[in-house]
């Protein structure tokens, strides 16, 4: 009844379609969730899929228990390390870890790995010391470069964009930037030039005055790229107020319930969808075949999408192609 899978990389859609069925014990497993935050809305619709699945994990008959908690904001690194420690204390059987940073859990991960807990890394890797063999998230070089060919596909003459990035130590903000200045770079012959890049720390208020400031420096700007919907709307803010909806374009990144909103009323152009959702059940999934030592793949890349006016109204599982897990208690 072991499910083993070999070493690399592969999408989820790959791991769930190989599974005819998740095998598990009946329990009782304790799950801790150590998350970003959950005021942002992306967090907090993930924290809903986790729970969604632990209701089918406990319609199956298994006994499972998940907490799901974070740090008081998504800058809050000490606060997070702290709910990581005190649920290693805890002696939770496996734990999700969502670090705001590459580095700031990672003496937490260490001592989980000490005390013999499986970790679960969501979007940020840790290849070497410490070593987590499960990782889930998101390849933000690749999303990145799908912002930048958005771009050069909605502006077949060219055009100059602008990048503003959250916190500038975060995983993504460091993959998603790279990822499009490499499509930039490596792609000339598109006409694209970067003028600025920018960090807004994820903020709204802070991504729509830097957005003003870019508009002013460069008046013939054709595109923005916000590294999440928050500072996404943020920027359409900016842009609306000086009245260069028509010429300049901004992408969000999250696929948020306002960025769609938004992107319906033609205002920001797209999102990349990350389908968080989804992404939470994945991850419970994954928590549960980690706690069985079950052998996975070194990356497992989840969904992303870009959503525009083609497919704002396109229901989510249908846009990456969903498969709920059936699963079965063996012991």
């Amino acid at each position: 009844s072991d499910t083993s899978f070999p070493n690399g990389a592969v999408f989820w859609s790959d791991v769930s379609e190989a599974m005819d069925k998740v095998y598990t014990k009946s329990g009782p497993i304790k799950v801790g969730f150590v998350m970003k935050t959950l005021v942002n809305e992306y967090w907090s619709t993930m924290k809903a899929g986790i729970e969604e699945e632990v209701e089918r994990l406990k319609e199956a008959g298994v006994n499972i228990e998940v907490d799901i908690q974070a740090g008081a904001s998504d800058s809050d690194k000490e606060g997070q390390l702290a709910v990581l420690r005190s649920m290693i204390n805890s002696g939770y059987d496996v734990i999700v870890a969502c670090p705001i940073s590459d580095a700031n859990l990672t003496p937490g991960i260490e001592e989980a790995i000490d005390a013999g807990i499986p970790v679960v890394s969501v979007n940020t890797c840790f290849d070497e010391d410490p070593y987590i063999p499960y990782y889930i998230g998101a390849s933000f070089y690749a999303q990145g470069q799908a912002a930048a060919e958005w771009f050069a596909d909605n502006n077949p003459d060219g055009a100059k964009v602008a990048v503003i990035m959250g916190l500038a130590d975060a995983a993504s903000s460091i993959g998603c930037t790279d990822g499009f200045k490499s499509y930039v770079e490596n792609n000339p012959d598109l006409g694209l030039e970067i003028v600025d890049i920018q960090s807004a720390d994820w903020d709204r208020v802070r991504a729509q005055e830097i957005t003003s400031t870019i508009l002013k420096q460069n008046p013939d700007i054709k595109g923005i790229f916000c590294l999440n919907d928050v500072m996404a709307i943020g920027a359409v803010e900016a842009v609306k107020q000086a009245g260069m909806l028509d010429q300049v374009k901004v992408i969000g990144r999250d696929g948020s319930s306002e960025a769609i909103e938004s992107i319906k009323n033609k205002e920001l152009s797209a999102t990349i969808g990350q389908f968080p959702l989804y992404m939470g059940k994945a991850c419970l999934q994954l928590a549960v075949l980690a706690e069985q030592n079950v052998e996975m793949p070194d990356r497992i890349w989840f969904a992303n999408d870009i959503i525009d006016q083609n497919n704002c109204d396109t229901p989510e599982a249908e846009i990456i192609n969903w498969k709920d897990a059936v699963y079965e208690i063996v012991e």
